[in-house]
């Protein structure tokens, strides 16, 4: 799902780093270090740019953001790269009073995020999420099933994608950590309506042997990152090995687009989050979404 973050920790995670390779001529490379923050910071102007975030605005320290029509915390959140003092968060609370959401504030994990998270839970927040980001290094790919897999380059086949990705996310599913699709259908019909099939996000359907579609995914591109979303399953297909295929199919892709980084996130402990453990992803950090109810 969607992740926010503003600036780097300037204590509050400094440490936590990661490095990937940036190729800007032959046989000249630079080395980037970004902290955890910088990189979901980045991940975030990917969203705004592809129309899946409206509003993407700053109040003092802290990065806010919000989707028109999704209300859901991981499109309306305010993200923190150091705690805010009362007066910030004072004005952040004004300010999806304002839009008419409940405030939530979204940050990395870290030893030292541990005092405000005292501090939320005592002003009236609870944990809503808790998620892990996973990467994986030196791929090996798998091309069982590469044949039954589309690209969606239609909204005829965008509607195909969004019937399976929705008859995958249901609710009270124990596989889903997310429950139904809901709005956020309606945010992947206005960014391809927007942009089209596009090399920064591209969303492809898995058919089975009957051509009939089993399960979808996207990869988006950027900045030498390549990043897997969307995946999902209907459950009479699940255990059939469909979405180790869109994963192969997805890092395959990432490399061939030259990317350094291939990723993904999900809830901790949850089914995708032991899938991926199996398939070979480790753990890079983790994030919290505190929010508040009215």
């Amino acid at each position: 799902m969607a992740v926010f973050a503003k600036n780097p920790y300037c204590g509050f995670n400094v440490l936590r780093r990661f490095h990937f390779i940036t190729e800007i001529a032959p046989l000249c490379v630079i080395i980037k270090i970004m902290n955890h923050d910088q990189f979901l910071k980045l991940f975030q102007k990917t969203l705004f740019d592809l129309s899946y975030l409206d509003t993407l605005k700053t109040i003092d320290n802290v990065q806010v953001v919000s989707a028109d029509l999704d209300n859901s915390i991981w499109w309306n959140n305010a993200s923190i790269a150091q705690p805010p003092n009362d007066e910030t968060i004072a004005k952040v609370e004004d300010y999806f009073r304002f839009i008419n959401r409940p405030p939530v504030f979204y940050f990395v994990e870290s030893p030292n995020s541990q005092p405000f998270e005292q501090l939320l839970a005592s002003s009236g927040y609870h944990q809503d999420s808790y998620e892990v980001w996973m990467q994986i290094k030196n791929p090996q790919i798998n091309t069982t099933k590469f044949s039954q897999i589309k690209k969606v380059e239609t909204t005829e086949d965008l509607e195909i994608f969004i019937r399976t990705i929705d008859q995958g996310y249901g609710a009270d599913d124990p596989d889903n950590p997310y429950g139904e699709s809901g709005p956020y259908l309606d945010q992947i019909r206005k960014s391809f309506n927007l942009h089209g099939p596009r090399d920064i996000i591209s969303y492809y359907i898995l058919f089975d042997e009957h051509a009939q579609p089993v399960s979808v995914g996207s990869l988006t591109n950027y900045h030498h990152i390549g990043y897997i979303s969307n995946l999902a399953t209907i459950p009479s297909q699940r255990g059939r090995g469909n979405s180790y295929a869109l994963l192969n199919y997805f890092l395959h892709l990432s490399l061939e687009n030259h990317n350094h980084l291939h990723c993904l996130s999900t809830e901790v402990d949850s089914h995708p989050h032991r899938i991926y453990q199996r398939f070979g992803f480790t753990e890079m950090f983790r994030a919290k979404y505190y929010s508040k109810t009215p």
